[in-house]
């Protein structure tokens, strides 16, 4: 007998047919919670007046129990929870230009996510044992919290590293906690190699992106670099066990800005960093989406992820531009957001603006 299809909590407004979980909806950008159907957005005439974006229609899930109430155990049964839903998106680039950007958004769903995130926790275990200290220093992608991910699943030791640190203040966090192991984007990478001689404990370097032929070439001096992809892969092949963190071990070291010195780091244990999350995998109609634009080595962005994360919602990456920051805030929509003066004082400037432009152009009755 074939399983009846899962209705979603969406339909379409046009045609009032409940869309079926999995389906696209094309959601106006500008009413209020107002979706066509695939078939609908084509069709309908006279056409929509707004921008419809394509978002996944889903429907509830089922509730799972976790036997045990660690970090872990709740990403892991999120994974499975929300399997087949968006989870994390990066902004599109121009395939024959990447440094133009596009109006639009490719999103990996949280079984790509969880199947990265534990290959590539397996992989680390060929770098690294259980309890050492790897840091993360790179800009604000899907691959900072596969690594996160993954360093909870093993009991490794997370030490995210802001990118804006000068060499100096890098090299001591380094020491300061003896880092074996460095997962950082292609930016920082020839700093990282550069600072090996004066880090006596880094013996592996994790590029996420591709590594340059001039760099992969580099004499050997005790220091290993590996592609992020590979390191995946050798973890797919091969297989480790899950390792327990204990509410009382060290979970992650977040370092301070260092604007009154060295940067001072904070130890976070597991419970303590747990607490963070009162929330996990419980079904709700209301989608979370997040827009990630602060630096993920401070706890505000990262933890706001995590709280997405287990809800089922999803995130959005920045490109770090601050010049398309207002443009990146339209095109991912997030219904939770949180920013420090500075980030409301540019939204309101921007309003500002566009509504003395509005305003120039408009006849003076309707002004009136």
């Amino acid at each position: 007998m074939t399983e009846p299809m899962k209705q979603s909590y969406w339909y379409c407004d046009a045609c009032s047919r409940l869309l079926l979980h999995g389906e696209y909806r094309f959601n106006c950008t500008v009413c209020d919670n107002y979706d066509y159907c695939e078939q609908c957005v084509t069709t309908v005439d006279p056409p929509h007046p707004h921008r419809m974006i394509p978002e996944l229609a889903y429907g509830r899930e089922e509730t799972i129990e976790c036997a045990t109430a660690d970090l872990a155990t709740a990403i892991r049964a999120a994974i499975r929870m929300y399997s087949d839903r968006h989870c994390m998106g990066t902004r599109d680039v121009d395939k024959e230009n990447p440094s133009i950007y596009m109006d639009s958004y490719s999103w990996l769903t949280f079984k790509i996510i969880g199947d990265r995130s534990k290959n590539f926790g397996h992989g680390l275990r060929r770098l690294i044992e259980p309890r050492g200290y790897l840091a993360i220093c790179g800009g604000n992608r899907p691959e900072w919290m596969i690594t996160d991910f993954a360093c909870i699943f093993q009991s490794i030791i997370s030490v995210p590293i802001y990118t804006l640190f000068n060499d100096r203040e890098i090299a001591y966090i380094v020491n300061n906690t003896k880092v074996s192991a460095v997962v950082c984007d292609k930016k920082m990478l020839k700093r990282f190699i550069d600072l090996q001689s004066q880090c006596p404990s880094l013996q592996h370097i994790v590029c996420m992106d591709p590594i340059p032929d001039v760099i992969s070439n580099t004499p050997d001096n005790g220091l290993s670099i590996h592609f992020m992809g590979d390191i995946e892969q050798a973890g797919f092949i091969k297989k480790y066990d899950y390792v327990t963190v204990e509410p009382d071990d060290c979970l992650t070291i977040i370092y301070t800005s260092g604007s009154t010195g060295f940067p001072k780091g904070a130890i976070i244990s597991e419970s303590a960093f747990r607490a963070t999350f009162p929330r996990w995998c419980l079904p709700s109609s209301l989608e979370r989406v997040t827009l990630s634009y602060r630096p993920l080595s401070w706890a505000a962005d990262r933890d706001a992820i995590i709280t997405t994360f287990l809800c089922g919602g999803r995130t959005g990456f920045s490109t770090g531009d601050p010049s398309r920051f207002m443009e990146e805030l339209g095109l991912v929509r997030p219904t939770y957001f949180g920013a420090p003066p500075s980030i409301w004082n540019k939204i309101y400037t921007e309003f500002k603006t566009s509504l003395a432009l509005i305003t120039a152009h408009c006849p003076s009755e309707v002004i009136a």
